[in-house]
């Protein structure tokens, strides 16, 4: 009875001629970002509901949405033409939105801010002026850093009052002993 798998041969010869003179580069020798890259555009579209003018009705999967979004912005920067490229680059995520209303939450999404803000700097924001792509971006850009720089400003004032709490509560404990005496529980 026959083997189900091939059976070993003598090893190949190397091709002769032309095919010889190819260089040939083993499939590790490429870069691990382009190996491991997604498709940044099939995330993107698989984590929105576009109507039929490719408006943003909704984001169906906010992870999958920031990691598109995080994935453009690390080409954009990496693309060695003009700002103006870069931009129009990233005009072709078409972040044009019905409404507003989920980019509270696409706003807390881990690594978008920081990619955002390390963006902008590397585009031409007076390319938006031909190109609706390109301003809506930046209008979906600019609104999530500023929810964000919000969010933080208002946790910073929280820490700050939570600080100023604890600080009143050591100053009169310290200025009446008996009332640290009885902040104790008794045994």
């Amino acid at each position: 009875m026959a083997p189900n798998h091939p059976i070993p041969t003598a090893p190949r010869k190397n091709p002769v001629g032309p095919a010889a003179k190819l260089p040939r580069v083993p499939p590790t020798a490429r870069s691990s970002s382009v190996q491991n890259s997604p498709d940044n555009f099939a995330l993107l579209q698989r984590s929105v509901k576009r109507d039929a003018h490719q408006v943003i009705l909704a984001v169906l999967q906010l992870p999958l949405f920031a990691q598109a979004v995080i994935g453009f912005c690390r080409v954009a920067a990496g693309i060695p033409g003009t700002q103006a490229d870069r931009a129009r680059y990233l005009g072709t995520m078409q972040l044009r939105f019905a409404d507003q209303a989920d980019f509270p939450r696409i706003a807390e999404q881990k690594g978008l801010f920081d990619s955002l803000t390390a963006t902008l700097p590397v585009i031409d924001r007076d390319a938006a002026n031909d190109s609706t792509d390109i301003q809506s971006f930046l209008t979906f850009a600019d609104a999530i850093l500023q929810i964000e720089k919000n969010r933080r400003e208002v946790q910073r004032q929280r820490e700050a009052e939570v600080q100023r709490q604890r600080e009143a509560e050591e100053v009169c404990l310290l200025a009446n002993p008996l009332a640290r005496l009885s902040s104790y529980p008794s045994s």
